[in-house]
């Protein structure tokens, strides 16, 4: 029997088979054999059980031998142990797996217990109606009750039995006990692969032959699968068992990784996953569909049963060599490469060139066609370094070495960049086939060929260094002879200049000497015009000061007169308002008196008898003109123009009126 899985799984069964209260003899059966451990960090101890501990769930182990971790995978390889081990002890904690070696006297029948995520493969060898005995957790107590079991398993028998023919296969899962009759054979035993998200599984079914990968789940082969083993080329093998970092190792021609990581074994069942790292692509390439995918990073790619990597066979050294660097991933840079290349100028010097070159991949990301591009040239190295360096041979053929020599870095600029409309160097060189591009260029060192080129370009450098010497001592000493000139020509200057200085001094005194003289002799002439001259001044200066007096005084009396005007105006002004407010007040009060004058009349008078006295003079008139016999009049001053027209219309309508009614 084994167990397999857990911690707890393992904890079940070992409680199951050790520690069980029921009467079967478990305990004499598993002491004193031989047992097989394997722990969690996939390590392989054989050796005797002698204890087991029920309550602090341990079992140790005597003469126990360590097998390493052989073929299993893990993070650490461990080779097989030379020394024996008196005692070993063991925690459920710490066992993935147990088994104890079969008994060779067991019989015919073997006792078959999977346990949970366990199965067991049978086939039949005979005709077979799948009569093996499915035994249940209860316990019957043989010797009460033998002669009902045989009933009951002969009415099961004819009642749900389930015809096998020779050849058939077919799963029992666990939990359960199953008892195999002699005509079925016990194929193999299987276990639940527990499977991360990352991790997967290639599985055949033995029927159709088809293959296809388990990802993400805990899964167990059922009677008609089993594990396909995926083969990589060979330089796959290496790339993925080297544990190289992209990054890291990208100048590590072979040999260990400088990151430390040890090279691991590959479990081909297993589906295989590869870490693409960032600013990084893989290709892979599916043989079925006969399509490709490139996934950039940071991502993880898992290959399908019919994909393979897409392996890059890239130049690499100085100068460039074709396949020498072997990657599964493709860069995308910023990165560099350096190169030397041989040059000869159009005067056949012969040159060795160190150039390095920055490159990066301009790719956009979301566009599948733009994506598969970048993976069009095999070897991208070579071809771009081949591409640079026939434009710089061809622009070095056209120039001398001399010239080459001063202008280096601009001619093979110009060579690799190109010229623009502008007459100005570009900024990169693109491949449009795989979307590479070239941003800038250094050369690190240009040396001769041949020893004679280099001899020569020796001696010329010595001899422009000697050049070079002699014009700078004759440029110090002509610098030191113009500086004596100017020395001596200031010199002479100064000597004329105060001489000439000391001629102007002389002319001065001769002149203020003749003009003393005029002084003297003109003193007294010129007094009295000065003389005159003053008083003059002074006689106008007071008319002035006199007008400007007069005109103060006159602006002072305007001012004042003025401000009498207004005050007199002002006066005058209240005045005339004082007056009409009182004759308004007196007007009012007249009026009010007047008002109630006429309202005590009103009310003496009483408006009854006024209204009759108003009416009295026009009713006498009125009976005077109808005791006339007048039917109407027209009083007019005789003054005053009448329209007659209309005052006969209206007497004519007036008496077509009266007639009607």
């Amino acid at each position: 029997s084994q167990i397999n899985s857990n911690g707890c799984h393992f904890f079940f069964f070992f409680f199951k088979y050790f520690f069980s209260t029921t009467p079967e003899p478990t305990m004499s059966n598993h002491l004193e054999r031989i047992a097989t451990v394997i722990t969690v960090k996939q390590r392989r101890y054989c050796g005797m059980l002698v204890s087991i501990d029920e309550e602090a769930g341990k079992f140790t182990l005597t003469n126990v031998t360590c097998f390493g971790t052989e073929d299993r995978p893990s993070n650490e390889f461990i080779d097989k142990a030379d020394t024996i081990y008196p005692s070993l002890e063991f925690t459920a904690q710490d066992v993935e797996a147990l088994t104890f070696d079969e008994d060779e006297a067991g019989g015919d029948e073997e006792d078959m217990t999977p346990g949970i995520n366990e199965g067991t493969k049978m086939e039949a060898e005979d005709k077979d109606d799948d009569e093996g005995e499915l035994e249940s957790d209860v316990e019957v107590d043989e010797e009460d009750e033998e002669e009902e079991e045989e009933e009951e398993e002969v009415e099961k028998r004819e009642r749900s039995g389930v015809l096998r023919s020779p050849g058939d296969r077919w799963m029992i899962r666990g939990p359960t006990e199953y008892v195999p009759p002699v005509e079925v054979e016990v194929v193999a035993k299987r276990t639940a692969i527990p499977l991360d998200d990352n991790e997967g599984i290639y599985v055949r079914d033995t029927k159709s032959g088809k293959v296809r990968a388990v990802i993400g789940e805990t899964y167990m082969l059922d009677q008609n699968e089993e594990l396909y083993e995926k083969t990589l080329p060979p330089q796959v093998e290496e790339l993925l068992a080297s544990n190289k970092d992209p990054l890291a190792d990208r100048s590590v021609r072979g040999g260990k990784s400088t990151t430390g990581g040890a090279p691991r074994s590959r479990d081909k069942t297993r589906v295989v996953s590869y870490r693409v790292p960032h600013n990084a692509a893989v290709q892979v390439y599916d043989y079925k569909e006969k399509c490709a995918r490139v996934v950039f990073g940071p991502d993880l790619v898992m290959l399908g049963p019919d994909e393979q990597f897409t392996v890059l066979s890239l130049s690499g050294g100085k100068p460039k060599r074709p396949n020498q660097i072997r990657a599964l991933t493709l860069l995308l840079g910023p990165d560099f490469c350096t190169d030397i290349i041989q040059i000869e100028t159009s005067d056949h010097a012969r040159l060795q060139l160190q150039v390095s070159y920055n490159w990066q991949f301009a790719v956009n990301k979301d566009d599948v066609e733009d994506a598969a591009n970048i993976f069009a040239v095999p070897d991208f190295v070579g071809d771009m370094c081949k591409a640079v360096a026939s434009r710089v041979r061809g622009a070095v053929a056209q120039v001398k070495f001399d010239d080459f020599h001063k202008n280096s870095a601009r001619i093979i600029r110009a060579s690799v960049f190109g010229i623009n409309d502008d007459g100005k160097v570009r900024d990169k060189f693109a491949f449009d086939t795989n979307k590479l591009t070239i941003t800038s260029i250094d050369i690190q060192s240009a040396e001769p060929v041949d020893q004679r080129t280099r001899d020569a370009l020796q001696k010329s450098v010595q001899l422009a260094i000697e050049i070079t010497t002699n014009s700078q001592e004759a440029t110090a000493r002509h610098e030191a002879e113009r500086r004596e000139q100017e020395a001596k020509g200031a010199l002479e200057r100064q000597k004329i200049d105060d001489e000439a200085a000391a001629e102007e001094s002389k002319k001065s005194l001769l002149e203020l000497q003749a003009l003393s003289a005029a002084v003297e002799s003109t003193g007294q002439a010129k007094a009295e015009a000065e003389s005159r001259k003053e008083a003059s001044i002074i006689e106008g200066q007071a008319a002035v000061k006199q007008a400007e007096l007069k005109v103060q005084a006159l602006k002072i009396e305007s001012e004042g007169e003025l401000e009498r005007l207004e005050k007199a105006r002002k006066a005058e002004l209240e005045f005339l308002r004082a007056q009409n407010e009182l004759q308004l007040d007196r007007q009012k009060r007249e009026n009010e008196l007047e008002i109630e004058k006429f309202q005590k009349t009103v009310e003496a008078i009483t408006p009854a008898a006024i209204i009759e006295m108003a009416r009295a003079g026009p009713d006498a008139e009125v009976k005077l003109l109808q005791s006339l016999g007048i039917q109407s009049t027209l009083i007019t001053d005789g003054k005053t123009p009448l329209n007659l027209f209309n005052t006969a219309k209206g007497l004519i309508g007036a008496a077509l009126n009266n007639s009607d009614s």
